[in-house]
């Protein structure tokens, strides 16, 4: 059981053990898109590609297509979303790229298996974490003192969940109410609403089926980082009742921690997560950013890593009692 009340903060990162790309990935596999679907049809392209044109199916012509990847390819952005805020005449041309890479990766074998083909996944944190929520048996799952707020567009967590709460053999209605009972805030969208959620009246299943269909929904989820006002408000109420917050993945992006209202004194008492790729001097930079005191990795440890080592073995706070080791969550 996790009684204190925490917030995971997830970012690309949190994903990638589960086959999506980072931010800086996202856009370099944008701009491939963009220009594979740049030349001129059906000159240049097999049959195959000509069928499978996402963006012609969405009217995007030719001259925007190729606009669209000059200017990206040439832009000094970490990622797309960033790009397209300050570039809004490209916000539909990139919605349909994003949701088509994306929705491509929504695999379900990649929640259980490395996306790579090398057996288990390297870094599962979505079953360590799981597996901490079930301490206390199915019913418990519920009294968990848990919610996620995501920067990320993928379902990933959600279907690896809903489909782990499935094993028990319980009827499909009080799996999703259990599974619904813990918060998960997609502070910029997400790829529509998960087939299983009860609040969900027009969403779809968990896989890799590129349509018309699927990317049409998921546009009309994705939102600009300027555009998201009522989730980043209900973001910002989850951290600010948190006492104890959690960075995953996280990049760290002034902009996020700002409408995150980070730079604001906060409830939480401990603030602390993995740090990833990011240089010493940014580290630094970054504390600066932060109202409170946050203690960043500087071991490059993935998500799964970090999570054993902060948290002794299992992130319960009953720990010591159940498996007879120490039960101390964090080491400030």
């Amino acid at each position: 059981m996790i009684r204190r009340k925490t917030v995971f903060i997830l970012g690309a990162g949190a994903s990638k053990p589960y086959g999506f790309p980072s931010g800086l990935g996202l856009l370099r596999k944008v701009l491939a898109l963009a220009k594979r679907l740049g030349r001129p049809s059906p000159h240049g392209r097999s049959n195959q590609e000509v069928r499978d044109d996402y963006l012609d199916w969405f009217d995007i012509t030719i001259d925007e297509r190729r606009n669209f990847a000059e200017r990206l390819e040439n832009t000094g952005f970490y990622s797309v979303d960033a790009f397209v805020e300050q570039n809004r005449d490209f916000e539909r041309i990139a919605k349909v790229l994003i949701a088509a890479h994306l929705i491509g990766c929504e695999n379900p074998e990649y929640l259980r298996k490395d996306h790579q083909g090398n057996g288990e996944i390297k870094g599962d944190w979505y079953r360590y974490l799981f597996n901490s929520l079930i301490q206390g048996g199915y019913d418990r799952y519920s009294d968990n003192s848990v919610s996620f707020v995501s920067l990320n567009y993928d379902r990933s967590l959600e279907a690896f969940l809903l489909s782990s709460l499935s094993g028990f053999g319980r009827p499909q209605n009080e799996v999703e109410e259990q599974f619904n009972s813990l918060p998960i805030i997609h502070v910029y969208g997400d790829l529509g609403p998960l087939v299983g959620d009860s609040a969900a009246s027009n969403g779809r299943i968990y896989n890799d089926k590129v349509s018309f269909d699927t990317i049409g929904l998921a546009i009309e989820n994705l939102k600009l980082m300027g555009d998201a006002r009522s989730e980043v408000a209900e973001a910002v109420a989850a951290i600010q009742e948190a006492e104890r917050i959690v960075f995953l993945g996280f990049g760290f992006h002034k902009l996020n921690l700002q409408r995150l209202r980070f730079s604001e004194p906060l409830k939480a008492r401990e603030l602390c997560g993995t740090a990833m790729d990011i240089p010493d001097a940014d580290m630094a930079r970054i504390r600066s950013w932060v109202a409170s005191t946050v203690d960043l990795d500087d071991m490059n440890r993935t998500s799964y890593e970090y999570l054993r080592w902060k948290f002794g073995g299992s992130i319960d706070d009953d720990t010591e009692e159940e498996f007879g080791y120490s039960a101390e969550p964090f080491r400030m």
